[in-house]
């Protein structure tokens, strides 16, 4: 997954990405529940909003995270 994730990571750089490594943080995969690798896991506001587990076109990545983030701003008050 890291060529993916780290094109993605250059297509959206308003984003922001991390990988983690489940066997040296054991605590964190178990409080997402990662049950296979690869995963992704997106957050918001440090609450898991989507995942997927195995691998992920980057093209796709970008495409869902557009997505998430579009209905996010639908979602907010407009200002006045």
């Amino acid at each position: 997954m890291t060529p993916q994730f780290e094109r993605a990571a250059k297509l959206r750089p308003q984003y922001r990405f991390a990988k983690v490594d489940v066997d040296e943080q054991p605590v964190l995969a178990s409080r997402f529940e990662i049950r296979s690798i690869p995963t992704l896991v997106v957050l918001r506001d440090g609450q898991p909003i989507a995942a997927q587990a195995g691998l992920i076109a980057a093209d796709a990545l970008v495409a869902a995270l557009d997505r998430i983030a579009a209905a996010d701003q639908s979602d907010r008050p407009k200002a006045a």
